[in-house]
């Protein structure tokens, strides 16, 4: 009965020891030319994660890498690929 208490107990710490020590930082290390915008107001640059001053929706990271100069949509589809249904 003894062994069994003391592995429960070994048990008990070390899955309250792993989910503990998993956590992560929410705040992620900026690279150059990183900041946090607002999705409505795109002119809102900040350096650290919070609200929107203006709507106070959530800033989401804007990475410089991710919104590089050849990130363009290809726009080049012909009409004929969508056809609107016929009433």
């Amino acid at each position: 009965m003894k062994t069994i208490k003391i592995f429960m107990t070994v048990a008990l710490f070390l899955v309250v020891g792993m989910s503990c020590g998993s956590k992560t930082s929410k705040t992620e290390t900026l690279q150059a030319g990183d900041y946090y915008t607002c999705t409505m107001h795109p002119e809102i640059h900040e350096e650290k994660p919070g609200d929107c001053p203006k709507c106070g929706m959530k800033l989401v990271l804007n990475s410089s890498i991710s919104s590089g100069e050849n990130d363009q949509m290809d726009m080049s589809n012909d009409s004929s690929s969508m056809n609107m249904p016929k009433k």
